[in-house]
């Protein structure tokens, strides 16, 4: 998932990024791009100078295109613009180069980002860390949900020993049937 937002930028105030220096400019006979964080990551953003217009590209993978998706669905498509912009300035500002950080500072912007962004406030989209096992046991609960009731058949309807049945299969179990085994047995 990404969004593309055109907007009119000059390549003026490129070096005044403050973005943990996590940023790389490329030249080339097409045009220049400018890459703040890394494509590796869940969110960065790609502005490209090409065929004579600037365009702003903010990607967002995983949980961050997830939850982005969910706002977005939630709020007006009039809205849609305004809560990206608030989304990028989050992630990424342009500032006076001569802006020293200082508690109840104000910074300014470079004007052609302050034309950009115009008013839009800085807009944080939360990321919720989940418990990595909770998925694992959500999906063992509603496994066992409707396995139950087939091995209740077995026991009683087919009269099979259960315990037999489930010691047999021990050969089957593959390396990822053990992991998680493991992982249930330290949650007890």
């Amino acid at each position: 998932m990404y969004l593309l937002i055109q907007a009119t930028l000059s390549s003026k105030g490129f070096d005044d990024l403050h973005h943990h220096n996590s940023w790389d400019w490329r030249e080339n006979s097409q045009g220049n791009t400018l890459y703040i964080g890394s494509r590796q990551s869940d969110r960065f953003i790609r502005i490209y100078d090409r065929r004579g217009f600037t365009r702003l590209e903010m990607v967002f993978k995983d949980k961050w295109a997830e939850n982005f998706a969910v706002v977005i669905t939630e709020i007006s498509p009039n809205e849609w613009i305004l809560q990206t912009i608030g989304y990028l300035r989050d992630y990424v500002n342009f500032v006076d180069s001569t802006y020293k950080k200082k508690p109840n500072l104000e910074y300014t912007m470079l004007p052609w980002w302050n034309n950009f962004v115009t008013s839009t406030k800085l807009i944080k989209l939360s990321i919720e860390e989940k418990d990595p096992n909770e998925n694992l046991k959500r999906r063992m609960e509603e496994y066992l949900e409707h396995l139950l009731p087939t091995l209740y058949i077995i026991r009683h309807g087919l009269k099979l020993d259960i315990n037999c049945l489930i010691d047999k299969s021990e050969m089957n179990l593959t390396q990822k049937h053990l992991r998680k085994m493991e992982l249930l047995q330290k949650e007890m």
